[in-house]
């Protein structure tokens, strides 16, 4: 078993934030979460990392659905069918696909959008391989 940690930044204007790991089926993943820059949207409007109901979602939904707009979230790979909730942070959630892992906030996917983001995170990212 080895354990893999990694502390980065996450700036929310980035549409895939690289965290240089690669995860595969039944490892464990522990993210912490500490807010270095108050979390907007649109410049101005405040959020918490679990998101925000945004009444205009009909016409522009988030790139995930299922979860409120600006919601902290991370994908496996940039194939938009592998999403992990993070909020304000998980523990040892296992591990179903593999790929590289990214972290994005919850948004209308275009960069127009992402642009506008502001806040910047610092992740605590714990990895246990190969936990089957």
């Amino acid at each position: 078993m080895e354990v893999i940690e990694k502390y980065i930044e996450y700036d929310p204007r980035s549409e895939y934030g690289i965290t240089n790991l690669s995860v595969e089926g039944g490892d464990l993943l522990s993210i912490e979460v500490k807010i270095v820059k108050k979390w907007r949207d649109f410049y101005f409007i405040p959020s918490s990392l679990e998101g925000f109901s945004y009444p205009l979602a009909f016409l522009f939904p988030p790139r995930w659905k299922e979860q409120k707009y600006y919601c902290l979230c991370a994908c496996i790979g940039k194939d938009e069918d592998r999403f992990i909730k993070i909020g304000k942070g998980i523990s040892d959630i296992k591990i179903t696909k593999s790929g590289e892992l990214f972290i994005f906030v919850n948004d209308y996917f275009s960069k127009t959008t992402y642009k506008n983001n502001r806040g910047l995170l610092n992740l605590s990212i714990k990895l246990t391989k190969n936990i089957k």
